[in-house]
């Protein structure tokens, strides 16, 4: 997940694939390079899926939403980087 995320904010996701049926809160410093994923949603935190979504839109990529069960692996979140 975290380095999914960052390599979102940093412009190397070519393609991305979020979970639609689940939720990754948490804080992104991109600037140190630090994903806080926290178990719950709070005030001061953000769904990471979106938030990687978003990044990657930014900087040109493509996002695929899915199921959870239809994503590469099974994870909530994937990536094809750029080369």
């Amino acid at each position: 997940m975290e380095e999914v995320v960052l390599a979102c904010y940093h412009g190397r996701v070519e393609s991305l694939f979020v979970a639609t049926d689940v939720d990754a809160w948490g804080k992104v410093d991109a600037s140190s390079s630090v994903v806080d994923i926290q178990v719950e949603p709070r005030p001061d935190n953000h769904d990471l899926l979106n938030l990687a979504a978003i990044a990657a839109l930014q900087h040109g990529g493509t996002v695929f939403a899915l199921k959870q069960d239809d994503i590469p692996g099974g994870a909530e979140i994937a990536a094809v980087y750029r080369s």
